[in-house]
C-alpha cells in the first residue's frame, strides 16, 4: 500500500519546510520539537494546551509539539502501520489498526482519570501507570510522533492527577524508555509471548521515587531554613530580655548610690 505521507520514492515524511532528505529532517524535526517540549514542562499551570486528559486532548499535545514541522500534526493517522523494532531483534511490530485507535485510546485515558491514585501504593501506582501508558503508545495514534507526545501528555497528566514524576528521568533516557514501551506492548499469542512490564515499571518507579525524594529533600531544606530562622530569632528575643536585664540592673544600681 502506498503511503500518502511521504514523497513520492522515498521514505521522508512530506513536511512543511520541504526537506527530501530523511536525515537532514530527522535533525530538523528534533531541533523543534525540544522547543515546543520545554515549552511544555516549563508551562506548571497547563494553561498552554487545556484540555480534559482524554483523546482529544491527546492530539492537542500532538500538534503543539509538530505544529513546524507536518500540515497533519495533531491528526490521527489514515492508514496502519507497523515498524522494525531493534527491542525486537528487527521483528515488525504491527500498532493498532486505524479503526481501533480512538477505542482504544479513550478506554485508557478514562481510566487514568477515574483511578483513586492517593489510594494506591507505590507499586501498585506504577502497575497500573505503567499499563495505562503503554496501552496509549501502543495504539500509535499519529504517523509520527507517538512516543514523545504520550510522554508529554502522560508527564502533564500525573501532575494534574497528583501523583508528580521527575520527567528527567524520562526525558534523559528516551531511547531505553522507547524500548521499554516496545516490551510493555508486544505479544504473541501463537507463540505464547506475553507483555514485558519489567523495564517499563522500573523507570517509571524510578521517576516516582525520585520525585518524592526531591520533594522530601526540598521539605528539608525548608525545614532547615525556618529552624535556622526560628534559632536567630529565638536568640534576638535572648539579646533583648539580656540587655533589658542589664538596664533593669543599671537602674537599681544608680537608684541605690
Amino acid at each position: 500500500m502506498t503511503d500518502p505521507y511521504v514523497y513520492e520514492s522515498t521514505d521522508t515524511l512530506i513536511n512543511r519546510l520541504n526537506i527530501k532528505d530523511n536525515e537532514m529532517l530527522m535533525k530538523v524535526e528534533k531541533e523543534f520539537t525540544t522547543i515546543r517540549m520545554k515549552q511544555i514542562i516549563d508551562d506548571e499551570d497547563g494553561k498552554l494546551i487545556k484540555g480534559d486528559y482524554d483523546y482529544e486532548h491527546l492530539k492537542s499535545f500532538h500538534k503543539y509539539i509538530f505544529q513546524d514541522i507536518y500540515e497533519w500534526a495533531g491528526q490521527k493517522r489514515t492508514v496502519d502501520i507497523e515498524k522494525s523494532e531493534i527491542a525486537l531483534n528487527g521483528i515488525d511490530f504491527q500498532y493498532s489498526p486505524v479503526d481501533n485507535i480512538e477505542e482504544e485510546i479513550t478506554k485508557s485515558l478514562k481510566e487514568l482519570n477515574k483511578t483513586k491514585w492517593e489510594k494506591l501504593s507505590l507499586d501498585e501506582r506504577v502497575t497500573n501507570f505503567t499499563f495505562l501508558l503503554s496501552n496509549v503508545w501502543k495504539a500509535h495514534a499519529f504517523r509520527e510522533g507517538n512516543t514523545r507526545t504520550t510522554i508529554m501528555f502522560f508527564i502533564k497528566a500525573a501532575n494534574k492527577l497528583n501523583i508528580p514524576l521527575k520527567y528527567e528521568i524520562l526525558t534523559d533516557n528516551s531511547e531505553y524508555l522507547r524500548k521499554a514501551l516496545v516490551a510493555a506492548s508486544y505479544e504473541d499469542k501463537e507463540i505464547e509471548i506475553s507483555r514485558n512490564f519489567t523495564y517499563l515499571n522500573r523507570i517509571i518507579k524510578d521517576s516516582f521515587e525520585s520525585y518524592e525524594q526531591k520533594d522530601q529533600h526540598r521539605k528539608t531544606l525548608e525545614d532547615l531554613k525556618n529552624d535556622i530562622n526560628d534559632s536567630r530569632a529565638d536568640k534576638r528575643r535572648s539579646l533583648i530580655v539580656k540587655k533589658d536585664k542589664v538596664k533593669n540592673n543599671k537602674g537599681i544600681s544608680d537608684k541605690g548610690r
